[in-house]
């Protein structure tokens, strides 16, 4: 999968994630899982976790501005969750206000 980041036009501390499913999917996608971070080393149990639906391919998230964030992705399908994909990392600039 690979994941993208921009930050919202309208609201500086929403960033915009998009993404594609995976190349070779073990049957039909029924939700995607984002986890987020500020620390990249922290356990993923303390990472935020957000959950979407599979037909969906972008998720908007409520982040601090001026801040680096970690993110990693999973989808499911029937036969279950598929491995994380690759860290991403996201800077959300310092807004404008």
């Amino acid at each position: 999968m690979d994941l993208n980041g921009n930050p919202s036009e309208t609201n500086p501390t929403h960033l915009d994630l998009h993404w594609q499913p995976p190349e070779q999917p073990n049957g039909k996608i029924l939700s995607y899982e984002i986890r987020y971070s500020l620390d990249r080393g922290a356990k993923l149990k303390l990472w935020g976790k957000v959950g979407v639906n599979g037909s969906e391919l972008m998720t908007t998230l409520m982040l601090t501005d001026g801040s680096k964030y970690f993110f990693k992705m999973r989808a499911r399908t029937r036969a279950g969750w598929g491995p994380y994909s690759k860290l991403y990392s996201i800077t959300i600039p310092l807004g404008k206000y």
